[in-house]
């Protein structure tokens, strides 16, 4: 949850203008729109509501000139997607039900004020068909002339959804969802992705086309976990077992172990396909 918050801070640092950051004048808010994909899914449930209501619980409590307004995308018919979401935010802030606040700047009152004010900056959109995202779109659009959000600044598109659905998605973002300009873009997309180089390398060319450069986030957040992260450091403190007694002559096996709760078919053949 700690990486999911860092990676979405970041996102929205670098989305904004700097400017905006350094200014003390909280008289004047200024929009940040973020755009879930996959709002329903697994990875949004264990990550990323947690960590979105945390960055607008900073902002509000940081009376920063940033506000967060959420819209929540999924496949799930509106009755039905609403109400999952409703629920996902609910188990995200239970920090404010017993006054269990992790932080002592953190205020109860506070809290559940923030509370109510995050649900309704959520709003939920199904996303199946082409008319779907133009009547998404559309609503984003808008949002700069309702003076209680004010002006857009900056729009996110975070993609948390299976990577054979990149294309189309990126597609529809650079068809419908472009701001105005001087509103700055980001789509984040999930890595790894592909079953082999090529593959990989074919989506990459897909889903980057048509956007700028600085438009375009990479997120992989295998990178940041605790062991991964500690392969590096047992390379640098054992240069010599890495470099002379692990290779292709020596080594028998390498087992990779997902340890999760929910279920890991169909979700492994990268690795064997690359590894095995």
């Amino acid at each position: 949850m700690r990486l999911a918050a860092t990676v979405l801070t970041l996102m929205i640092l670098t989305s904004t203008h700097t400017d905006l950051a350094a200014s003390t004048d909280t008289a004047e808010r200024h929009l940040v729109n973020f755009v879930l994909l996959g709002a329903t899914g697994d990875l949004s449930a264990k990550y990323l509501w947690t960590s979105l209501w945390k960055l607008y619980q900073d902002e509000e409590e940081g009376r920063g000139t940033r506000r967060l307004r959420v819209t929540a995308a999924a496949r799930d018919e509106p009755e039905a997607g609403t109400k999952r979401i409703r629920a996902l935010i609910h188990d995200a802030t239970t920090m404010c039900d017993h006054g269990n606040v992790d932080d002592a700047n953190h205020d109860s009152a506070l809290c559940q004020k923030n509370r109510r004010e995050f649900f309704s900056a959520v709003s939920y959109r199904q996303l199946k068909r082409k008319e779907h995202w133009i009547e998404m779109c559309a609503k984003l659009n808008q949002t700069d002339q309702e003076d209680k959000w004010g002006e857009e600044v900056a729009r996110i598109f975070f993609l948390a959804i299976p990577p054979f659905a990149y294309p189309e998605v990126a597609q529809a973002i650079r068809s419908y969802c472009r701001p105005k300009e001087g509103t700055r873009l980001r789509v984040a997309f999930e890595k790894p992705f592909g079953s082999s180089l090529e593959s990989a390398l074919k989506l990459q060319q897909q889903v980057t086309e048509g956007f700028a450069a600085e438009e375009v986030l990479h997120i992989d957040h295998y990178l940041g976990k605790a062991v991964v992260r500690d392969l590096l450091r047992l390379r640098r403190q054992s240069p010599n077992l890495i470099d002379e007694k692990i290779d292709a002559g020596r080594l028998l096996r390498v087992d990779i172990v997902i340890r999760e709760s929910i279920d890991s078919k169909g979700r492994t053949r990268c690795v064997c396909v690359c590894v095995c």
